[in-house]
């Protein structure tokens, strides 16, 4: 039996640090919606609160983010098991 993601505020509560924390519950209500178990859903929601928490840090350049969002689409598009 397939687990659906439908995390719970609190839940949610200490991964909202960072530029995106406030957002972070519409996300994981999004990922919900998009019917992703509990499992991917929780990985997804994790990786956002990551990246909010390196988004801050004053050494970061744009090209440095610019080649982690990369690298995260080109992870989400590869076939599973690759």
């Amino acid at each position: 039996m397939i687990v659906r993601f439908n995390p719970r505020p609190e839940d949610l509560q200490h991964l909202q640090v960072g530029p995106l924390g406030p957002h972070l519950p519409s996300f994981a209500t999004l990922v919900s919606q998009q019917g992703y178990c509990s499992g991917t859903g929780w990985l997804k929601v994790r990786l956002v609160a990551k990246l909010s928490r390196w988004l801050p840090r004053p050494t970061r350049r744009c090209c440095a983010f610019a080649a982690c969002a990369d690298l995260a689409f080109d992870h989400e598009r590869r076939p599973c098991g690759q």
